[in-house]
């Protein structure tokens, strides 16, 4: 979608909407997806909320084409991007272009909620591969593993420079 494409759509999402996976290790938490392509037409972009575990961490990464706005939303932790630790608290902004390795870690003692943004989308693909469904009212599944599939998952997904 191009901003003549785009002109005059609109999408609107209450979180009681969102398509919610439960993530694996190492971030545990959860991901609710609120516009992605499945509701927004040919969007290029698509947005949601990363809610981390205490103790856990988005791994360090890098997109290829893929532009990020990572801004925290509730919660403290750290942000490394490229190496540089900053810390994250509500409001801190991180505009993250194609190839800036980035690691979230949520070192705190309360869930860590991260809204992201990316164009063009497929970030909610990637969730959606490597999550398990979560509906209202499900209990926190004990943590669970990535899939033994995921170096595909996250080539497919435009993921570069992944940490352990």
């Amino acid at each position: 979608m191009n901003i003549e494409t785009a002109r005059g759509h609109s999408v609107v999402v209450q979180m009681e909407g969102a398509l919610s996976y439960w993530q694996p290790l190492p971030a545990n938490g959860y991901s609710d997806i609120m516009a992605h392509q499945g509701n927004n037409g040919d969007s290029e972009i698509s947005t949601g909320f990363q809610t981390i575990a205490v103790g856990g961490r988005v791994r360090a990464h890098s997109h290829v084409g893929q532009l990020e706005l990572q801004i925290c939303f509730r919660g403290v932790g750290q942000v490394v991007v490229d190496g540089e630790v900053h810390p994250l608290s509500p409001g801190t902004t991180c505009l993250l272009g194609p190839d800036v390795r980035h690691e979230i870690i949520n070192n705190s003692d309360d869930a860590l909620v991260m809204l992201w943004v990316i164009a063009p989308s497929g970030l909610e693909t990637f969730f959606q591969q490597i999550g398990r469904l979560r509906k209202p009212g499900d209990a926190v599944p004990e943590p669970f593993e990535r899939p033994k599939n995921i170096e595909t998952i996250e080539r497919q997904s435009g993921f570069r420079n992944i940490g352990s």
